[in-house]
């Protein structure tokens, strides 16, 4: 059995472990699309590979860390390896590296059918249902000191926000800015949250944030949208 490692000894693992597995066949397109996406749902502690078929260097737990909900990755793509077939994963930032692989057999897998697209150029956030847009909002994103991290990331967790500036919900993702590792003496995350003035607009002005103008649409991002959700920025 895989023990279950403190934080610094699992980033160290998952970066220094050797890989001994074959990539195996590309099984069916899993790759998440603007239709839909797949989501691992996490019930038990389950193993983490660097390749399909690898020696599992970490293991996850089933809750995340901030709000204790039900873990659920996004995943990105499938592979069979000796007729097992293994999962691709988004991962957490903290984990050292942005995706693993685990066994298809120890999660359940669900169609996900929603999305969203962060435009830091334009200041707009879409949201998406089978491939229709659905709502978007005005939104703000970093500064060119601290910008919103680029590429494909996922919904986390959420949870009510404690600070008034956050407004109402905070939505945590799966990515961290290597330019704002630490904020007012803690671990910063990336999230998309509320705008509590009231009167925000869009333009660079997070910290790496996104500041959803829309509390309505923000409401929506934190209730309706499942955790796994891929979130899009470009």
């Amino acid at each position: 059995m895989l023990r279950r490692l403190p934080l610094v000894a699992l980033v160290f693992a998952a970066l220094c472990a050797p890989s001994v597995a074959s990539a195996g066949e590309p099984a069916a397109p899993f790759s998440p699309t603007r239709d839909k996406s797949f989501v691992a749902v996490v019930s038990q502690w389950v193993a983490v590979a660097k390749t399909p078929g690898g020696k599992p260097v970490f293991e996850l737990q089933p809750s995340t860390l901030y709000a204790g909900q039900r873990l659920r990755l996004l995943v990105l793509g499938a592979r069979d390896v000796d007729g097992e077939r293994w999962l691709r994963v988004r991962l957490p930032a903290w984990h050292g590296m942005p995706s693993g692989w685990i066994r298809e057999r120890k999660i359940n897998l669900v169609v996900n059918p929603w999305r969203v697209e962060v435009d830091h150029r334009t200041g707009i956030l879409r949201i998406l249902k089978a491939g229709t847009l659905v709502r978007t909002s005005k939104v703000g994103t970093g500064t060119s000191h601290t910008p919103t991290p680029l590429g494909l990331h996922a919904i986390y967790d959420h949870w009510r926000s404690d600070q008034a500036i956050l407004g109402e919900w905070t939505v945590s993702l799966t990515v961290h800015s290597s330019k704002m590792p630490t904020f007012n003496g803690k671990r910063a995350i990336v999230a998309i949250h509320g705008w509590g003035s009231g009167n925000g607009t869009s333009g660079n002005v997070s910290h790496g944030c996104v500041r959803v103008v829309d509390g309505g649409l923000m409401r929506m991002v934190a209730l309706q949208l499942p955790n796994g959700t891929p979130v899009q920025v470009v």
